[in-house]
């Protein structure tokens, strides 16, 4: 106890420590009472006015305005002329996932991403450390029902894209500013493909920092989090791929075709979800903070990760 260590401050070597303990007696206790919470405060407590009622609207929507409470706000103007009936949803048609593992498909994909000016992006590698990282494989989107993957690396015997060859046909686009960049956590995307010789520019979107500027206080803002908050869409989760544990493969030892449905969900999901969370961010006033800061940040954080 604080009693106990002072009241045997004589036996306590060293001389100035002996000396602080001995002459600080009184300002320690007086220290510990400052903090100590006092249990026997007497609060009286007005039961019924706390009883739940009718609320003043306007003042309500005053106090949320001022301490900019847009949500809040939203859903108290909602309910003026009570709850809206929910509208059907309409069916979402299957996404086309284009698997491109041959020089041809290549020439073909590669003719479409030239004209494209705003374009999601993913990759797919050997481990999570980027600076470690291989690259297996990319994937693209640009419509929201279609995207493509383009395998590097695979198990022996299936087809794929040469490594070197496909980073020299991508480098163009990737590192022109004017073609924008969606994609989620990119800084990882961005240490990666520098790796393979790629400096990625031209940073529009990044799903992951945008969810945590609207939601810091979420647990997760994984891909697979934001789809099912947003999309009301359930993704291929990773483990179903490489599994768990000791046990657990590789990306480049799974099977072309498994990766490529898993690959180019990760490029389409980040194309779907940009409109809705881009106007969240201009609803909330957060639009600026995201384009000025969080977004040039990325390229930096990127550059010190990658040099050390």
């Amino acid at each position: 106890t604080l009693e106990g260590v002072l009241d045997h401050a004589g036996e306590i070597s060293g001389a100035k420590r002996k000396q602080n303990l001995l002459e600080g007696r009184e300002a320690a206790m007086l220290s510990r009472d400052l903090v100590r919470l006092d249990d026997n405060v007497p609060v009286p407590i007005d039961w019924e006015a706390g009883r739940a009622s009718s609320v003043d609207r306007e003042q309500l929507l005053a106090l949320f305005r001022e301490f900019g409470i847009k949500r809040l706000v939203d859903q108290v103007e909602s309910l003026a002329d009570g709850p809206a009936e929910p509208k059907p949803a309409a069916p979402a048609e299957a996404p086309r996932y284009r698997l491109v593992d041959s020089p041809a498909k290549f020439d073909e994909f590669l003719a479409e991403l030239r004209k494209q000016k705003c374009i999601s992006l993913d990759t797919e590698t050997t481990s999570l450390w980027p600076r470690w990282a291989e690259i297996v494989g990319y994937s693209f989107a640009w419509r929201d029902d279609e995207a493509w993957y383009l395998p590097v690396r695979a198990p022996e015997g299936q087809p794929r894209l040469d490594p070197a060859a496909t980073a020299d046909a991508l480098r163009p686009i990737l590192e022109d500013p004017a073609v924008e960049k969606i994609g989620q956590n990119l800084k990882y995307d961005m240490i990666v493909l520098r790796g393979a010789g790629i400096r990625l520019s031209g940073l529009a979107f990044d799903t992951m920092i945008a969810s945590y500027l609207l939601d810091a206080g979420e647990r997760n803002h994984n891909l697979d989090e934001l789809a099912e908050r947003y999309l009301k869409h359930t993704t291929i989760k990773i483990s179903d791929l490489i599994g768990k544990g000791k046990n657990q493969k590789r990306m480049d030892e799974v099977s072309v075709a498994q990766v490529c449905d898993y690959a180019a969900e990760d490029a389409l999901i980040p194309w779907r979800l940009r409109p809705i969370l881009r106007q969240r961010l201009v609803e909330e006033e957060l639009e600026r903070l995201f384009v000025d800061l969080e977004l040039p940040l990325v390229e930096i954080l990127a550059e010190m990760e990658y040099t050390g």
